[in-house]
């Protein structure tokens, strides 16, 4: 069985990241490369040394999940 869980807050910087990423760890500790997360849109982008778009939130979550995940999968709007 599937499940989704939506995290949502009406403010920047309360922890909406933080507690997506520990979720999303937690659940793949418990079942190895079942869960991913999902972020429609990212304000606040930069680019790396590479020239590449990123995103601290699209960073953070890459620690926690399965690292062949593409960014476009995880946030299809940079």
């Amino acid at each position: 069985m599937n499940h989704s869980y939506f995290v949502a807050g009406t403010d920047t910087e309360i922890g909406k990241t933080l507690v997506t990423a520990a979720l999303v760890h937690k659940l793949n500790l418990l079942n190895p490369g079942s869960t991913c997360a999902y972020k429609p849109v990212v304000a606040g982008t930069y680019r790396n040394h590479a020239g590449m778009l990123c995103n601290e939130d699209l960073e953070t979550y890459a620690l926690v999940q399965d690292p062949t995940i593409p960014q476009s999968t995880i946030c299809p709007y940079v």
